[in-house]
């Protein structure tokens, strides 16, 4: 698994920058089901997420929505689109009540050069990005079990709960087409992939509900 031991924007930060940011921001708060934004809409603002998980979704020219990732307490939504005046390049949902954080992009900026731990924060925000990035584009030369594997690691890291028995549940609700969407998968192999497995011991999957059994097991199977 790769080492994050800095998780979203908002534990780069220190008291002070964390301070100068909320006194910057408005709360707002969303219900499960909206949108925070729509894919292709202007970017005046940004949004930190204070409570909550989010799906980022984009669509496809044959009208698909693809899952492209999750975001939870700490993160950053709509940095790059707001920062450089584009519009929105994904839609963003929320998967249960969610509490955000707003800053205008001109509040943003000025916090950018008065206060030395946002710039970094905001450069480690992108590199992780990036990395995300990157890790798919590199599972995409390997087969789908591999793909699936690894993203379950990667989910069970910043989502798990564990339970009785050593087993951790990923903590979020998750189809088969979305978790394909992640992998950039089919849901036929997508659901290969799980039946593989499952048949193996390492995980247990019910209706949007998945529980790694065996991490160990599984990191060993996915390197």
């Amino acid at each position: 698994m790769v080492d994050r031991p800095v998780r979203g924007f908002l534990e780069g930060l220190g008291p002070d920058g964390r301070a100068a940011l909320r006194a910057a921001g408005t709360e707002r708060t969303v219900a499960t089901g909206r949108s925070v934004y729509a894919e292709g809409t202007s970017a005046p603002t940004l949004d930190v997420v204070l409570k909550g998980r989010l799906k980022v979704l984009r669509t496809t020219m044959d009208g698909t929505e693809v899952l492209l990732a999750l975001r939870g307490p700490g993160d950053l939504l709509g940095e790059m689109s707001t920062l450089i005046g584009a519009p929105r390049s994904a839609s963003v949902i929320a998967i249960e009540p969610v509490r955000l954080l707003v800053v205008t992009q001109a509040e943003f900026e000025r916090l950018l050069v008065t206060h030395r731990d946002v710039a970094p924060a905001v450069i480690r925000v992108l590199v992780e990005r990036l990395r995300e990035t990157s890790e798919v584009h590199a599972d995409l030369s390997e087969p789908v079990p591999v793909r699936i594997g690894r993203l379950l690691l990667r989910l069970a890291d910043r989502f798990g709960a564990p339970i009785d028995g050593g087993a951790t549940v990923i903590d979020v609700p998750l189809t088969q087409d979305e978790l394909a969407g992640l992998t950039a998968s089919s849901r036929g192999g997508t659901a290969v992939a799980l039946r593989e497995l499952r048949s193996l011991g390492l995980v247990e999957t019910r209706r949007r509900r998945i529980t790694v059994l065996d991490l160990d097991g599984l990191r060993a199977r996915v390197p």
